[in-house]
C-alpha cells in the first residue's frame, strides 16, 4: 500500500484511473492469445456445425463479453 499511497500524492488525477488502464490492459493481453486460438480452429468448425465463420468468431466475441459478468467479475 506504500506505492499506492505514494502515487495518490504525485499524480494529479484521480488514481483509479491508473487502475482502470492496468485492468484494460490486462484484459487486452489476455484476450489476444484466445482470439488466435479461434482463428485456427474457425474453418473446420465452420465446416462441421454448418454455421457461417462470422457467427462463429461474433460468438467468440459474445462469449469474452458475457463472461465476466456471469462469472461476477464484471
Amino acid at each position: 500500500m506504500l506505492i499506492a499511497a505514494r502515487l495518490q500524492r504525485i499524480l494529479p488525477f484521480y488514481y483509479g484511473w491508473v487502475m482502470l488502464g492496468a485492468s484494460g490492459t490486462a484484459v487486452f493481453a489476455r484476450m489476444a492469445p484466445a482470439i488466435s486460438t479461434l482463428t485456427v480452429f474457425i474453418y473446420s468448425m465452420s465446416q462441421e456445425l454448418s454455421w457461417s465463420r462470422t457467427l462463429i468468431a461474433g460468438t467468440g466475441g459474445g462469449q469474452g463479453t458475457a463472461a465476466p459478468t456471469l462469472v461476477g467479475e464484471g
